[in-house]
């Protein structure tokens, strides 16, 4: 993975993908609107992704459940998938971005 700000990985792509650190949220919702709002405007959220009528999250593990109750509360249904490997780009990406990888 060469994302800018570089990050370089050698290793297996699928264990790459199976340690991922971080938590991936499906939400669904008759308005998106609210949830895409709320999704970009929290720090413990490092990726958006749409999926449809569905909504992706990548969330930082320590902000789950937050992000979670959040979108609850707008009464969207929530459930946590596994990672696929382009959460992992975007964890690594965002990470190193911010500093913290």
């Amino acid at each position: 993975l060469l994302p800018p700000p570089r990050v370089l990985v050698l290793d297996e792509p699928t264990a790459r993908v199976a340690g991922c650190a971080d938590v991936v949220l499906e939400a669904h919702a008759a308005d998106r609107a609210p949830l895409d709002a709320f999704l970009e405007s929290n720090d413990g959220v490092l990726a958006v992704t749409p999926a449809g009528e569905r909504i992706r999250a990548l969330t930082l593990a320590s902000r789950s459940e937050e992000v979670r109750s959040g979108l609850l509360a707008l009464g969207a249904e929530v459930t946590r998938c596994a990672p696929d490997f382009e959460d992992l780009y975007f964890s690594l990406a965002t990470r190193a971005k911010r500093g913290a990888a």
